[in-house]
């Protein structure tokens, strides 16, 4: 008669989870410049939108010269609230976006009465003050409400009697700017004891047929755009960094000179987040766990569009557009679930179980026998000491059955 015995494995220690576990969200927040305005010659404000970011709110309350071309600029408070456009005179008028507060009065402003010479404005990042060019390139602080008029700007570029600068704007650390003229070339200059802003050196549109008449950095300082007078917008990177998207449905006046400056609105951030919970993280092989990816979001403009889970053994599911995905693992092992959500703008987030998946397999039974025969009454000793479970579940009891109906065990 054979000797059968079995071993048995102990439950899971350290690795037995609920059910549901969930794994905390991991969020992933990108920007999205959302867009700008660009003011044509009566004081008209058109909003555009940049890349695939939103097209900004209206405007209300700017002033508005019909039939005359004197509106000269444009800028816009760091909050999004408000702005201020600029006549050719100097005069200064403020505007609101969407439902935003009037922006403060302002102080120190150069005004030329019964001249058309101021030619672009830009407000410092931290809204306490900004400057206007004149045609000749003069740059002029003002402040706003009580605050100190702001520092003179320096090494600015300037053309004596000749009308050549077509507008202005400040670098997002408010240490410097660029003018630009009536050629698209911009002209870096200080502020204060600061060093001379960095050189756009992308893209920089050079005019040949129409002027250029204004320019506007993106909140980041990476790069901005020129207009024409028919309206195009012209992208150009800063530095060594590329250029913007392109701007879309901005307006447009072919064949004709009226547009005059651009401002370009703060960026929007675009979060996306992966979420992730898991039916089970330990049984016995063979186990099927069902990963579920509903809980990620994205709230903006680009909502989540796929997702791709990684079981850990070398299987992924998807990407697809279904938030879960179940799998069944047939071998034993410790495997770290993961899924990567996707959005229509091709932004991902990825999140990872924080408890592997633990997969019990079965022990492999081995067994010696001595004396292998003899005569009755014959005393035998078995011995299991080679079987083995190499898996986190490790030999708990051994059960020997000696074939004349006696057994022994379960016994550790």
């Amino acid at each position: 008669m054979g000797v059968v015995f079995a071993v048995m494995g102990i439950a899971a220690v350290g690795v037995v989870t609920p059910a549901n576990a969930s794994v905390p969200a991991a969020a992933v927040v990108t920007t999205i410049h959302s867009g700008g305005y660009t003011l044509d010659g009566f004081g008209g404000i058109h909003p555009f939108a940049v890349g695939t970011g939103p097209a900004p709110a209206a405007t209300s309350g700017a002033g508005y010269w019909n039939g005359w071309d004197i509106a000269r600029g444009i800028t816009l408070l760091a909050n999004g609230s408000g702005g201020y456009t600029l006549d050719g005179f100097g005069g200064i008028h403020p505007f609101v976006v969407g439902a935003g507060a009037t922006p403060p009065a302002l102080t120190g402003v150069a005004y030329w009465n019964g001249w058309d010479i101021a030619r672009g404005v830009a407000l410092l990042p931290n809204m306490k003050g900004g400057y206007v060019v004149d045609g000749y390139g003069g740059i002029h602080p003002f402040a706003t409400g009580t605050n100190a008029i702001p520092p003179a700007a320096s090494e600015t570029p300037y053309w004596i009697g000749q009308d050549m600068a077509r507008g202005i704007t400040i670098t997002a650390d408010g240490n410097g700017g660029y003018v630009v003229d009536r050629t698209g070339a911009l002209h870096p200059f200080a502020i204060g004891a600061n060093g001379v802003a960095p050189p756009a050196a992308r893209g920089v549109f050079v005019a040949t047929r129409v002027p250029v008449q204004g320019v506007g950095l993106v909140d980041d300082g990476t790069g901005g755009f020129t207009v024409d007078g028919t309206g195009r917008l012209h992208a150009f990177g800063v530095g060594t960094n590329a250029r913007p998207p392109a701007a879309t449905g901005a307006a447009a006046w072919a064949g004709w000179d009226i547009a005059r400056d651009v401002a370009l609105t703060a960026s929007l951030p675009d979060t996306i987040t992966a979420g992730l919970s898991l039916s089970t993280t330990a049984g016995a092989a063979p186990l099927t766990v069902v990963a579920d990816a509903s809980a990620s979001t994205d709230t903006d403009s680009s909502p989540i569009a796929t997702y791709t889970f990684d079981f850990g053994d070398g299987t992924t599911v998807g990407p697809q557009s279904k938030a879960t995905a179940s799998h069944k693992y047939t071998a034993a092992g410790s495997f770290t679930v993961r899924v990567t959500v996707t959005d229509t703008k091709g932004n991902t987030a990825s999140a990872a179980a924080p408890t592997p998946v633990a997969v019990d397999g079965a022990p492999v039974a081995g067994i010696q026998v001595a004396p292998a025969w003899n005569v009755a009454d014959l005393a035998v000793v078995a011995d299991a000491s080679s079987s083995a479970d190499t898996d986190a579940t490790p030999i708990a009891s051994y059960e020997f059955d000696f074939g004349d109906g006696t057994t022994v065990g379960p016994q550790s």
